[in-house]
């Protein structure tokens, strides 16, 4: 008897799938990494938790 055939997978997008599974966190620390943080941002990059760091004294 042949095997039944396989069924169809849904289609995921690579980006939806890291979304559903991946916690992705961006950890900027000091001066460069505060800005690294906020290009990022600007760049409207998402499904990314941002977490700045300042270690400038003030």
């Amino acid at each position: 008897m042949p095997p039944a055939p396989a069924k169809p997978k849904p289609k995921v997008e690579p980006r939806n799938q890291l979304e559903h599974f991946a916690g992705i966190k961006v950890i900027g620390v000091g001066g460069a990494g505060c800005n690294a943080v906020s290009r990022m941002i600007q760049e409207g990059l998402g499904g990314v938790e941002f977490i700045a760091i300042n270690t400038d004294a003030q």
